[in-house]
């Protein structure tokens, strides 16, 4: 979960959902104005409509206040074990910690590829809309009053495959550095969770990230 390195006033919060099939990106998206608690409450009940479990990947932006908020994820997790993404953290996953110091507006646009090729397929809830409206009105600058969070945050969660082996990469260079772990927050395992049903791997990330809705509706620009 992230609000943005510059969020301006009035930027929604993003929490995206992308499953990437052979041949098409499903989104779901959940785009709300609100404070931190409620960001990490919003996650916890997006991921359950999802049912994140082990194999999909959970990430957040790793700057400035976001380290505040994994660790606000972590105590929620541990405070309500019964939720699908705290079992999948006390099970053991580690929530992506994304470190990408890339532009904003470049980094939206690496999703150009995926509209050229007409890949993406929005759920028909309210949250997944309004990204699809963003697509349709960026023109590539960042300007005063136009929200691009729902995008950015799209652009993250389909950087995860990537982002993870470099967190992986980061945290044994500082403990090269310092001589300790500097591992996020662990929870004490007080349950195990085990997932045997094979099915699409989901990334989702919060900016501020397989639809639960069985209507979609193609990405245009």
């Amino acid at each position: 979960p992230s609000k943005g390195r510059k969020t301006k006033k009035g930027d929604y919060s993003a929490i995206v959902c992308a499953t990437v099939t052979s041949d098409l990106i499903y989104v779901d998206a959940d785009l709300e104005k609100r404070d931190p608690t409620k960001i990490v409450e919003d996650l916890f009940v997006f991921c359950q409509k999802h049912e994140i479990r082990a194999g999909d990947l959970v990430g957040m932006e790793a700057l400035q206040f976001q380290s505040l908020l994994s660790n606000m994820i972590y105590k929620y997790a541990a405070e309500n074990p019964d939720f699908a993404l705290s079992k999948y953290l006390l099970s053991g996953n580690d929530l992506v910690e994304i470190e990408d110091t890339t532009p904003k507006m470049m980094r939206i646009r690496r999703l150009s590829k995926y509209w050229a090729e007409r890949k993406f397929r929005f759920s028909e809830t309210p949250g997944s809309q309004i990204v699809l409206a963003q697509a349709q009105t960026f023109d590539g600058t960042e300007r005063e009053g136009v929200h691009d969070d729902g995008l950015d945050a799209l652009d993250m969660a389909l950087q995860l495959p990537v982002q993870k082996p470099l967190m992986y990469e980061r945290r044994r260079d500082r403990r090269r550095g310092c001589g300790r772990s500097t591992h996020s927050p662990r929870i004490t395992r007080t349950s195990t969770w085990v997932e045997s049903r094979r099915r699409r791997p989901q990334m989702i990330t919060t900016q501020s990230g397989r639809g639960g809705s069985n209507s979609w509706t193609r990405g245009s620009t």
